[in-house]
């Protein structure tokens, strides 16, 4: 029994089948690499853009035609917006949105070929950036008798969301 495949009346080396998988799998690979490179290349999106006071709209629109996706937001998100300037030649869909709603009260959401547009959410650092800087009270805080407390809660209004308890010292 010979070690050797037969094809054909052809005798063909164990040296010669595993070089040709060898190049098989070799090839496969470059193949499947190739198709990765080309599926990234296409997923990152690239636009240029040009507005100098623009309304929104119109960016959005101009956004739509460059890279097909498109906007979904209801006309009265846009009443409350700024106008737009923008220069920016071949960046990425990313970074145009990211510079085109940086200084605007709403906020982007990228799900498939749509740009869904929603309000910002306000974080708890910039709403306690907004309350009034803490103040000090000075006086003499006594009952219907005119005796001193030694403890002092103060509640807060509806508006406020803070309360405290304060030692009071005897102050003669």
């Amino acid at each position: 029994m010979q070690s050797h495949a037969l094809y054909n009346g052809c005798q063909i080396s164990r040296r010669v089948v595993f070089k040709t998988l060898l190049i098989m799998k070799f090839t496969i690979i470059l193949l499947i690499v190739g198709f990765v490179q080309v599926g990234a290349t296409g997923f990152s999106q690239t636009v240029t853009l040009k507005f100098n006071k623009a309304l929104l709209q119109d960016v959005f629109k101009e956004v739509e035609k460059q890279s097909g996706y498109s906007f979904v937001y209801g006309k009265e998100q846009l009443a409350t917006t700024s106008k737009v300037s923008l220069d920016a030649k071949n960046i990425s869909l990313e970074n145009a949105l990211q510079l085109i709603f940086k200084n605007q009260p709403l906020d982007y959401v990228i799900s498939g070929k749509y740009i869904s547009i929603r309000q910002k959410n306000i974080s708890q650092e910039v709403q306690q950036q907004t309350l009034p800087p803490p103040f000090e009270v000075s006086g003499k805080i006594v009952n219907d008798l005119g005796d001193a407390f030694e403890f002092l809660s103060c509640w807060p209004s509806p508006k406020m969301k803070y309360s405290t308890t304060l030692l009071v010292p005897d102050i003669a």
